[in-house]
């Protein structure tokens, strides 16, 4: 499997994050934006979050790493 193959069944396979309320969405953007003010995470991120491109995938590993890097 080459490395493009590879990303394209991550696509396919990690969908982009729906929210059921406003209130759910706004609790994760302030999350991820008080991160990128702690200068834990690249605002890249909150950029592709306000795109609507970040996936489930992309969140729950921004969670980790925000977890580690505020120890």
């Amino acid at each position: 499997m080459t490395m493009n193959n590879h990303n394209e069944l991550n696509k396919k396979d990690d969908d982009t994050m729906r929210f059921t309320n406003e209130t759910l969405k706004a609790a994760v953007r302030d999350y991820l934006k008080q991160a990128v003010d702690k200068k834990l995470i690249d605002k890249s991120h909150l950029e592709k979050f306000d795109a609507g491109t970040l996936t489930g995938g992309d969140f729950k590993g921004l969670e980790i790493i925000i977890a580690q890097r505020s120890k």
